[in-house]
């Protein structure tokens, strides 16, 4: 049985390829990219929809397998600690707690280059920390 894969944050560096290989992947039937603009990256399985992750608890319900989020930005694009916050933060946040699709799983991306100690709290109270030397994909 083929599944239905959603991915936010699908334009960013971490989340084009994300999407690139959910797109290419065999197990999945179709791929929904949540982004705030078009993307210039098409394909057959492909369903873009453009959505205001301000106000994300208003959209439409999604119904998806997997969950893949990847939101974020970089201090130089969001050029205020606040904004920096609000799309790395708060966006995947929001982003998890509005979706009721039914989602087996939820997947969180982060960047390769992250330069601090992140900590992630993960199912049954398991946690991991990475340090800036260290991939890290969820």
């Amino acid at each position: 049985m083929k599944k239905v894969a959603l991915i936010a944050g699908a334009s960013g560096a971490v989340g084009s390829e994300i999407l690139k290989d959910l797109c290419g992947s065999e197990h999945y039937n179709k791929v929904v990219a949540l982004v705030r603009h078009e993307l210039e990256f098409t394909h057959e399985k492909l369903e873009v929809k453009i959505v205001n992750f301000d106000d994300f608890k208003d959209e439409v319900p999604f119904i998806a397998d997997d969950v893949f989020c990847a939101l974020g930005t970089t201090m130089k694009a969001a050029k205020h600690k606040e904004q920096f916050y609000k799309v790395d933060v708060t966006y995947p946040i929001n982003f998890a707690i509005g979706l009721e699709c039914g989602a087996k799983r939820f997947c969180l991306a982060l960047s390769c280059r992250c330069k601090q100690k992140v900590r992630l709290i993960l199912p049954k109270g398991k946690r991991s920390s990475r340090s800036k030397d260290k991939r890290a994909w969820i």
